[in-house]
């Protein structure tokens, strides 16, 4: 996660600062004790979360932050790890959370399942009744 601090000239000349998080994907080696290598590279220099795995390990699909489904193609079995530029797939309709995996790919990275908004984003929150049990007893 890195920090990028923006400026931006307010009407009346001053400057407000605006500071924006973005998760950044990098790989990195690792030896056979679990020590890791000096060699890390950014994947996901515009930013990315969620990176996933193919299972042969020759891609790495991770999505960016508008929402695009992204791939590096990589080769691992070198000796050094060399990786393609990310590409966009599609566009996502996830609800970006970073705090759980929203999406899978198959082994053959050919099929994704995708949690996926569904109708208008704008529609009003769940609600939760707490104790709605003793409203049944009035």
């Amino acid at each position: 996660m890195t920090n990028n601090r923006s400026f931006h000239q307010m009407d009346d000349g001053s400057l407000t600062t605006q500071m924006k998080r973005v998760s950044l994907i990098y790989v990195q080696s690792f030896s056979n004790e679990g020590k890791l290598g000096s060699d890390k590279k950014l994947i996901s220099s515009a930013g990315g979360m969620l990176p996933v795995w193919r299972a042969d390990g020759s891609e790495l699909f991770f999505v960016a932050p508008d929402g695009q489904m992204m791939v590096a193609a990589v080769k691992t079995d070198g000796s050094e790890f060399e990786f393609a530029t990310p590409k966009a797939l599609f566009k996502t309709r996830m609800m970006a959370s970073i705090s759980f995996h929203e999406f899978d790919v198959t082994p053959d990275g050919q099929r994704f399942l995708i949690g996926t908004l569904i109708g208008e984003s704008k529609a009003a929150p769940p609600t939760v009744i707490m104790n709605w049990t003793a409203l049944l007893k009035k």
